[in-house]
């Protein structure tokens, strides 16, 4: 039985002069709350800090290893392994035929609620019409389409593409090294298992690629061969097989080898507790050389100062669910996990332009919060915009917390228990 438990933290941070999240047109984002503008820093940018910055130290061998999203894993990670695997010598164009066809069996289309002949597949980047390289789920049944092609000609880092980011954890791509090397050497010898066929271009057409099962004669099983070469069930239900991230930030499924993994850290869009205080920033780069003609290059981006309100909910409950599913109950796993959400959430640093404005700072307030009640946000504290008034903004905006906090709880029943932390001085009502 899953029992809840879930873990709040609601961290105010300071940022001066800086530009944490930008969109395409190079301005800082922005959302509206309480009737005017706030700077944004998206979800996804401050996970994207997260993944991006080192552990403290002890806790990477305790966590694991983050998971590599990309999409040419299979170009530019697993292709070299399955070489470096293989020795010198190995057969290259086999090889790449051989991990075209897992890459097609690894990242497999999941298309549902449509008939049939209405299914579209797209094709892969670098892929004739011949060969879609795509498997669909329509109603229940799986609609194969052939693999891949590998032409003489043909581009092999577009060829091992795949359309979308594809994230796998260490361990998934060594299981995928593996077996290609075990498919490879099944290719080899007197006695072959395996045989790759197609992917070679004769005229102008190219050949679909696949594999054929050979038995003890060398000759072709038409009967009682396996719906696969490729074994990719062996990490069913281990907790880090998609890697540490992955684990805690989730990931969609996209085939039956990569398994859906469910949110356990969820993490709010930060804003600040003001109104926006953005600039435009004008720079140059100036010519060296060339004095007396002004700049060689000229531009301009935002940079915004202000007080942000991070909000993340861990899901204690499901971590722990998780790991008795891979069959672990060691604490010290939740523990690290905690200490490393603390410090990623108050001090591991956000934000581009990181040459220019030196985006690091430390969180000015952590309030935590732990229990079995459903998680809710303190986002409406700060639905009327903060002003600094004689105090500063830090402490009137703990002011406003400690406020929203007080008529919250006179509402509704407190099944958390509250720990509170704050890095500057000065009276607060939160104490």
């Amino acid at each position: 039985m899953r029992i809840p438990m879930f873990i709040q933290l609601h961290v105010l941070a300071p940022y001066a002069s800086v530009l944490l999240n930008r969109d395409e047109r190079n301005r800082a984002k922005r959302s509206r709350m309480g009737g005017v503008w706030r700077t944004r820093m998206s979800s996804q940018c401050q996970k994207y800090g997260y993944r991006h910055n080192e552990m403290p130290s002890g806790l990477a061998e305790i966590l694991g290893k983050m998971s590599i999203r990309s999409r040419h894993t299979f170009y530019l990670r697993i292709l070299p392994e399955a070489k470096a695997a293989l020795g010198e010598g190995c057969d290259e164009a086999l090889l790449i035929k051989i991990v075209s066809l897992i890459k097609a069996e690894v990242v497999k289309a999941k298309v549902k609620d449509v008939k049939a002949e209405d299914a579209e597949v797209e094709t892969e980047p670098g892929v004739t019409d011949e060969a879609k390289g795509q498997t669909m789920e329509v109603k229940g049944q799986t609609v194969e389409e052939e693999p891949e092609v590998v032409s003489p000609d043909g581009d092999i880092k577009k060829l091992l593409m795949t359309k979308q980011v594809v994230v796998m954890g260490p361990r998934e791509t060594d299981q995928v090294v593996s077996e290609i090397v075990r498919v490879y050497q099944g290719c080899q010898g007197d006695h072959p298992k395996y045989r790759v066929v197609g992917g070679d271009k004769k005229g102008k057409k190219v050949k679909p690629l696949g594999i054929e099962f050979l038995d003890a004669d060398g000759k072709v099983l038409t009967k009682g061969k396996p719906k696969s070469a490729f074994d990719l069930g062996k990490l069913k239900n281990a907790w880090d097989a998609a890697g540490l991230d992955a684990f805690l930030f989730g990931r969609m499924a996209v085939s039956d080898f990569l398994e859906e993994e469910d949110a356990r850290v969820h993490v709010a869009h930060a804003f600040t507790v003001h109104e926006e205080l953005t600039e435009g920033d004008e720079f140059i780069a100036a010519d060296d050389l060339d004095q007396g003609h002004g700049a060689a290059h000229m531009n301009s981006a935002d940079l915004s100062s202000g007080l942000y309100y991070k909000y993340m909910v861990i899901d204690v409950g499901g971590i722990e669910a998780r790991l008795r599913d891979s069959g672990i109950s060691d604490g010290d796993f939740t523990a690290a996990l905690l200490e490393l959400m603390v410090y990623m959430t108050t001090v591991a640093p956000m934000g581009a332009k990181r040459g220019s404005t030196a985006p690091y700072t430390r969180a000015s307030m952590l309030l935590v919060e732990v229990g079995n009640a459903c998680p809710a946000s303190m986002a409406e504290a700060f639905d009327k915009p903060v002003e600094a008034e004689d105090v500063g903004m830090h402490l009137s905006a703990c002011k406003a917390l400690a406020t929203y906090i007080k008529d919250r709880d006179a509402n509704y029943p407190q099944y958390v228990n509250r720990y509170f932390a704050m890095a500057l001085g000065g009276d607060s009502n939160l104490q």
